[in-house]
């Protein structure tokens, strides 16, 4: 396995370099308007070519049945376990837990503001984190972390990669914003509001088989006291 990825490592930098001689004999052919064009067209036809064999690779996956398709797996309930196991836990309240610590309740009112303003920092993120990908930072003194600098700076887009990844995310993002649907019922997200105000019980993930454990709150301290 290590030999494998090891030269999958290769194969990539090699691919890499590659990427990067052609890109530069593209730039010193070309005006910087057309070299512009044809990065966004190649970046096009890369998309949709990864788009296809994704696809081809799922579809012979589902066939010889290594995975499932979205229809198998819409929903699959958390199982919900209480300690002790008598503790009055309403039925509504089971039905919450049961989707998960990790899930996440929509809304039909999406501050697009805040929305589009994370996601400028995330994609701000993810250019600095390339632009100085292997980049060794400058030595920093103790004083440097009291008072920092900070720098809205952003680096120039010349990874038509990137770039058409960030494009395709605000589309969907947009395309989210104006098509979102409450993901639970009404009765379901006054549960949650009230298993939030819940003082005397203690909700965790078991370490095994990816349960929900309500815990009384006293037998909670007790045996995390022991």
């Amino acid at each position: 396995m290590r030999r494998e990825i090891q030269y999958t490592r290769t194969q990539i930098n090699n691919v890499d370099k590659e990427y990067r001689a052609c890109k530069q004999e593209l730039r010193n052919l070309c005006l910087p308007l057309e070299y512009r064009s044809r990065l966004d067209c190649l970046s096009q036809l890369n998309s949709r070519l990864h788009t296809s064999l994704l696809h081809t690779r799922n579809s012979k996956l589902v066939a010889l049945g290594l995975i499932l398709t979205t229809k198998d797996y819409e929903y699959a309930p958390v199982k919900v376990v209480t300690i002790p196991e008598d503790l009055n836990l309403p039925e509504h309240y089971k039905n919450i837990l049961g989707k998960g610590l990790s899930f996440a309740p929509s809304t039909q009112k999406t501050d697009l503001y805040e929305l589009n303003k994370d996601f400028e920092r995330y994609a701000r993120r993810i250019c600095l984190r390339l632009h100085f990908d292997g980049v060794t930072p400058p030595n920093r003194t103790v004083f440097d972390f009291i008072n920092p600098k900070l720098s809205k700076w952003t680096p120039p887009h010349d990874n038509p990669a990137l770039d058409h990844y960030i494009d395709l995310c605000r589309k969907k993002l947009s395309t989210h914003a104006r098509n979102s649907k409450d993901n639970i019922s009404k009765e379901e997200f006054e549960a949650l509001c009230d298993i939030r105000k819940e003082q005397n019980w203690v909700i965790k993930p078991a370490d095994k088989g990816g349960a929900v454990v309500v815990w009384r709150k006293d037998l909670y301290v007790e045996e995390a006291s022991a």
